[in-house]
């Protein structure tokens, strides 16, 4: 198992033609957040599942957020690293990469000042986070064609 890899049947697709070619995303890191979430207009080339109204998400002040389903989606680090994710989605103003996901699909996560990173299981590969006024992001790259995201690739 890989980290940042959860793969679940289904849910994978274009949602239309005005969608660009790649999307830039930027996951801010968190070690307080237990799931990896999205908001409704991110990652928009797949579209998000139905929602389980059984399902919220508790913030530390304790207010509350619906779910409103998750996205499966393939992604591309700056590394060239292809990922293949899931992220719940609810109402959240940036993308939350889930620590406690991470470690649990093998990985690792490293915050230095020398440089932070993630490291796949057995540190096969590692993907560099980037450090932006004192919050740790890791940028991916989301395709618009998640069958084949690069040129010439079958």
């Amino acid at each position: 198992s890989e980290p940042l890899e959860e793969v679940i049947e289904g849910d994978v697709n274009g949602i239309d033609e005005e969608v660009k070619e790649w999307e830039e995303v930027e996951f801010l890191v968190d070690s307080g957040a237990s799931m990896t979430v999205t908001g409704e207009g991110m990652i928009k080339a797949v579209t998000a599942s139905k929602p389980d109204p059984s399902r919220s998400y508790k913030l530390a002040d304790g207010s509350t957020f619906p779910h409103k389903g998750h996205k499966q989606f393939l992604g591309v680090t700056n590394e060239g690293w292809s990922r293949k994710m899931k992220a719940s989605v609810t109402d959240v103003d940036r993308p939350l990469l889930s620590v406690a996901q991470v470690v649990q699909h093998g990985g690792r996560v490293v915050f230095d000042k020398n440089g932070s990173y993630i490291d796949g299981p057995k540190g096969q590969q590692r993907i560099h986070l980037e450090q932006k006024g004192g919050l740790y992001l890791m940028k991916m790259w989301i395709p618009r064609d998640q069958a084949t995201p690069f040129p010439g690739q079958a």
